[in-house]
């Protein structure tokens, strides 16, 4: 009885199923390099529009600053006349900070979604020396908010702008005078992430 399949039948299935195999994995292949390719798109626009928005946030920010800081240099002042002079022209004392929102969602969702390892690593090196700049940033910010309360906490219900207890107007216009000075020097960095987002929107 004849064999059903000779070599050259065996060797003829083999070479099928192996381009099969083949044609499948290089289509297999193509879609994940077209889907890695749309993720490494979405992210960037994303990324792109989020550095925008901080961009304008923090312009908005910076645009307050300077009458955040005179309200700051009117209440040292006011500490200064009453602790000298015992009387003074202030007939008000006003706290403000200009705080921007800064997001960072979509830097952090690229990383997650790990769009980020099929980036360049130059890009990624860039968006990640922008996106610390601005962690450093939001730190600051927080740090001037409790700096803030340490002012403030000693304007209490009791508290006589007539007639101060000198030691609590010391630490007052000492407090103050330190937080104008974080303010300005706040202020300059923002300047400075403002500039480097300008940049990156550049590229």
């Amino acid at each position: 009885m004849a064999a059903k399949y000779n070599l050259g039948d065996y060797a003829f299935q083999f070479i099928t199923i192996t381009i099969g195999v083949l044609i499948a994995l290089l289509i297999n292949g193509l879609v994940e390099w077209n889907r890695d390719r749309e993720l490494v798109a979405d992210a960037r626009r994303m990324i792109a529009l989020e550095i925008a928005d901080n961009k304008k946030d923090i312009d908005a920010t910076l645009s307050g600053v300077k009458g955040d800081i005179e309200k700051f240099e009117s209440a040292i002042q006011f500490a200064t006349d009453m602790l000298t002079k015992k009387k003074t022209t202030i007939t008000e004392l006003n706290f403000h900070l200009n705080l921007a929102d800064l997001s960072a969602t979509s830097w952090r969702t690229a990383e997650r979604t790990g769009a980020l390892s099929h980036m360049e690593y130059s890009e990624v090196q860039k968006y990640s020396k922008l996106y610390d700049f601005q962690d450093l940033i939001v730190e600051q910010q927080r740090n001037l908010v409790g700096q803030l309360g340490l002012v403030t906490a000693i304007l209490s219900p009791d508290f006589d702008p007539d007639n101060p207890n000198p030691r609590d107007l010391e630490l007052f216009r000492e407090r103050a005078m330190t937080l104008r000075a974080a303010l300005a020097v706040h202020a300059e960095m923002a300047k400075r992430l403002a500039d480097n987002y300008a940049e990156a929107l550049k590229q």
